[in-house]
């Protein structure tokens, strides 16, 4: 006697697991394009602070003196300048301003991300360059939430610190 039916119910367990395991792989590309997004913007507007410097930073290169310096009375004082990150990552992301955060919406009440506590440190280049060491640095670390959801359900947002690098080394 033949049942029939009898591989009904592990068709769906089967389908039901699969489409749970692509939500997750979904949500994980998801993830990973926002902190990559993220990560070029923070880089774009920190390279843009590089270049912005690079007229105090390499002025003097000619006669064999680099670095963002100037003298004083007192000896020689750095100059340069940290620009306004957020407000070129503004531009880049279109994110609005709520307190200390930075957020990107997808709708109106609908958050995507959030930026926050950006800390920048420039390295200046040597007033007297040697054959290493002739780079203005900028180093950059940005923390971001993201809101993650898996089977319909609003889980705690992944918090990340992202390190970001930017130097200009002249040609000579």
């Amino acid at each position: 006697m033949r049942m029939k039916g009898n591989t009904m119910p592990l068709a769906v367990a089967v389908t039901l697991s699969i489409m749970l395991i692509m939500c997750g792989v979904f949500e994980y590309f998801k993830l990973t394009i926002i902190t990559t997004g993220i990560r070029d913007a923070v880089q774009s507007a920190v390279i843009s602070s590089v270049v912005e410097n690079y007229d105090e930073t390499y002025r003097g290169l000619r006669e064999g003196y680099s670095g963002g310096y100037q003298m004083s009375d007192s000896g020689w004082q750095e100059q340069v300048q940290y620009g306004d990150i957020y407000k070129r990552l503004d531009g880049l992301l279109g994110l609005k301003q709520e307190g200390d955060f930075y957020v990107k919406y997808i709708s109106d009440t609908v958050w995507e991300y959030k930026v926050y506590d950006l800390d920048t440190k420039i390295t200046n280049a040597p007033l007297a360059p040697s054959s290493s060491g002739k780079e203005l640095l900028i180093t950059s670390i940005i923390k971001v939430d993201i809101p993650v959801t898996f089977a319909n359900k609003t889980l705690p947002p992944l918090k990340l610190d992202l390190h970001i690098k930017a130097a200009y080394t002249p040609k000579f």
